[in-house]
């Protein structure tokens, strides 16, 4: 007789089986990697003290840029200030922010972009769209440098969304197509899944050619799926602002794909993700930093929240 475990794997097995009939309509281009200038922009956040009302969290923004040489890095930068949302009704939540003239808010967590089913979104979630504003107003400051790259890569989505997300995005594609820079975006993790419930990216990984390609739907104009390395494993989302980018910024990403030790991952979305990210050892310092000179005052907010750690 089987465990559980057995046959949990099994199950696992089945569910993760690839159906080589599909017919998913695009295709595939076989990339032909291509050097340019290209600049990455990435952001962390990091929740330093969390309550029903209020949440405090320290974020950092990195933005990298390489010129037209492999590996040969030109500019880096980061930016990071604390972040305190705070509610003003049971619905809107106001954001102020300090060590920097970024600003933005108020949010209404009951709006449909924020709400989560029935409920308002928690004041914490408020931290991830200013995350996400300051990426973009890192990448605006980028665009309108004289020095631009000809490729800018944001880190996920290059559609809005959220509400407040639409404006600025607007304006960064202006700049860019002023400025005659591909605006991009990579995610490296992607959902889409086909008729049948199947992940859409693991089926073109496993039918596609051996060598890197961009693959584009049929139906899609400026989003296509990039194996960006003939010995990758990962297949990622990439978007842009014209049908027209899409094969040149994936020549120019799979030019900085080839580190023999993580193949198929831009060097530089690494670089800008460990420039940006905020260890847990330096969140927790905050933190105490924080509690050491507030602690009476936070105490009674901080244990509503909290509850749970004593069982």
């Amino acid at each position: 007789m089987q465990t559980p475990t057995q046959t949990l794997i099994k199950a696992l097995e089945a569910s993760s089986k690839i159906n080589t009939c599909t017919d998913i309509l695009g295709e595939y281009t076989l990339l032909e990697p291509a050097v340019s200038s290209c600049t990455f922009v990435d952001g962390s956040n990091a929740v330093l003290v969390n309550t029903p009302s209020f949440c405090a969290q320290l974020i950092r923004i990195a933005g990298i840029s390489f010129n037209a040489q492999p590996a040969q890095e030109w500019k880096r930068e980061t930016q990071e200030f604390f972040s305190l949302a705070k509610l003003t009704t049971e619905r809107m939540c106001d954001v102020e922010n300090f060590g920097t003239r970024f600003c933005c808010g108020p949010f209404d967590l009951l709006g449909d972009d924020l709400r989560q089913g029935l409920h308002a979104a928690s004041v914490a979630a408020v931290a991830g769209i200013v995350r996400r504003l300051a990426e973009l107003s890192m990448a605006q400051q980028y665009l309108s440098r004289d020095n631009t790259a000809n490729l800018l890569v944001l880190d996920g989505e290059l559609s809005a969304q959220t509400v407040a997300e639409q404006p600025a995005l607007a304006q960064i594609r202006a700049i860019a197509d002023g400025q005659h820079t591909i605006l991009s975006a990579l995610s490296k993790t992607t959902a889409f899944v086909d008729v049948a419930g199947k992940s859409i990216p693991a089926q073109l990984l496993v039918q596609g050619p051996r060598q890197a390609w961009l693959f584009r739907a049929h139906n899609a104009t400026t989003t296509g799926f990039v194996k960006l390395h003939s010995r990758s494993q990962h297949v990622f989302k990439l978007d842009v602002a014209a049908p027209e980018q899409l094969l040149i910024a994936a020549n120019s990403l799979a030019s900085q794909a080839n580190d023999a030790q993580l193949p198929g991952y831009p060097y530089g979305l690494i670089a800008v993700d460990q420039l940006a990210c905020i260890q847990r050892a330096e969140s927790n310092q905050h933190t105490q930093h924080i509690l050491g000179h507030a602690e009476k005052v936070l105490s009674p907010a901080i244990a509503s929240q909290n509850a749970h750690n004593f069982f």
